[in-house]
């Protein structure tokens, strides 16, 4: 493991008396309530879990060979626009926060292959959702959300869509279903 990968790291298991590992970094419970620009530029995978963040500077553009970004577990009422220069970023999990919203930016994460967002706020999806072509799962439930953008059709690879436990109609499952054809989806 690089310096530049450690530091987050080594500081919170080296403070909590946990053994030194294999992992890119852990701050997790650590009840951080801001995120400060650091020289992270060759992250890949970072850990927030579980902590107090209110919101994400948008230095985070910065972290451009982030690949695994947990958010889960939080504070968070918005995303950065920023979020769309984590091009090598393939999952994202932000559930149980207090989003109510995406930035249409989201529609650049091309690589992403999963994507979280259970147990939030979220009133609506961005039709930019439809650009992201690798996206495999994608969790809504327990959401405020009534519709889906037609463009979620756009989502040939889309093998999972879990919509449970928001106030979409019948009639509208229907429409989903038939834009999606080939995913597993769960009302």
């Amino acid at each position: 493991m690089n310096h530049k990968n450690c530091i987050a790291h080594f500081m919170v298991r080296k403070e909590l008396g946990i053994p030194l590992g294999d992992f890119d970094h852990l701050l997790i419970f650590n009840h951080l309530s801001l995120l400060d620009q650091e020289e992270l530029e060759s992250l890949e995978r970072f850990d927030l879990d579980r902590n107090q963040i209110q919101s994400i500077p948008k230095e985070i553009g910065e972290l451009k060979n982030l690949k695994w970004f947990d958010l889960r577990n939080n504070q968070l009422q918005s995303i950065p626009k920023e979020i769309e220069e984590l091009k090598s970023l393939e999952w994202f999990d932000l559930e149980i926060n207090q989003l109510q919203s995406l930035p249409k930016e989201i529609g650049k994460l091309k690589s992403l292959e999963r994507l979280h967002l259970s147990n939030n706020q979220l009133q609506s999806i961005p039709k930019e959702i439809g650009e992201l072509k690798s996206l495999k799962r994608f969790y809504l439930q327990s959401n405020q959300l009534q519709s889906i953008p037609k463009e979620i059709g756009e989502l040939k690879s889309l093998e999972w869509l879990d919509l449970e436990n928001n106030q979409i109609s019948k009639q509208h499952q229907e429409e989903i279903r038939s834009w999606l054809p080939n995913c597993r989806i769960y009302f």
